[in-house]
């Protein structure tokens, strides 16, 4: 089918058989000097070279001029975010990408990642489809926990970042939520719900091999943005997914704040 794309990943972080942070765990990113910075932030989104140098004579200077050899460090702000305003940049996320990256646990408490295409719900359910023989697939059968890293591959790297980290589990749906499943892929693909239906022969074999696959749901307790348009340069908001009951429905969200953490270079540098 082509596609999905399964790949290793060396920088997922596994604490007890969890997925626990992607390629932003930075609570752990206290003097690792910029280049690792880079590596650790959200797909080396949250730091970015300036078009040019600051005014001479500001910490932003001495900052620039030591751009490539100062320590950095993480600092935790009490600066609350409204859930309207996290809910919005989420959202927005969702909507400018259809491909995710999928980290999941392999035996031996191993990092496995994979890339595919999906779709969600308002509830922030988050949709794939994948081969159920699959590693990634084998790996939610024996341990629900996974993470996802959504972004525009397109940024440019000189330009203001954006991108989110979705922590939670994944598993296979059936019955009547893979119905739900297949409505709310079908809406994003409108070529997976044609050849699902399969009015003429080739959308018919298509069909079929689509039958093959499955459709996996993925529900996050816990995302990581970065929107550097928004929140300023190098700056993670981390919120929880509350699931509420809700009358009308299965239940409805709501992303709470929980910290802002902003990268800072550490002042003993002995910045010139």
């Amino acid at each position: 089918m082509g596609r999905i794309l399964e790949s290793h990943g060396p920088r997922i972080l596994i604490q007890n058989g969890q997925v626990v942070d992607g390629m932003g765990a930075a609570p752990r990113l206290a003097n690792v000097g910029i280049r690792g910075a880079v590596i650790a932030s959200l797909t080396g989104l949250g730091l970015r070279r300036a078009n040019k140098s600051p005014k001479s004579g500001t910490w932003a200077s001495a900052l620039w001029r030591n751009r490539m050899s100062v320590d950095m460090t993480v600092k935790r702000t009490r600066e609350r975010i409204s859930e309207r305003r996290i809910r919005t940049i989420v959202l927005r996320v969702l909507a400018e990408t259809k491909l995710c990256s999928i980290a999941t646990v392999a035996k031996g408490n191993r990092a496995h990642i994979n890339t595919a295409f999906f779709a969600y719900s308002p509830n922030l359910e988050l949709y794939f489809l994948s081969d159920p023989g699959s590693l990634h697939c084998r790996n939610l059968l024996a341990n629900p926990s996974m993470a996802m890293t959504i972004f525009d591959s397109h940024q440019k790297w000189e330009n203001p970042g954006r991108g989110i980290q979705l922590f939670g589990s994944g598993q296979r749906t059936g019955g009547r939520q893979a119905d739900h499943a297949e409505s709310v892929y079908g809406t994003r693909f409108p070529a997976f719900a044609r050849w699902m239906k399969g009015t003429t022969p080739t959308e018919r074999r298509q069909g079929a091999l689509l039958r093959s696959y499955a459709l996996f749901r993925f529900l996050p307790s816990r995302v990581k943005i970065l929107d550097e348009a928004d929140f300023g340069g190098a700056v993670f908001i981390i919120a929880s997914v509350r699931r509420n009951p809700n009358r009308d429905g299965p239940f409805r969200i709501e992303l709470v704040w929980e910290a802002t953490e902003r990268l800072v270079a550490s002042r003993g540098d002995g910045l010139r």
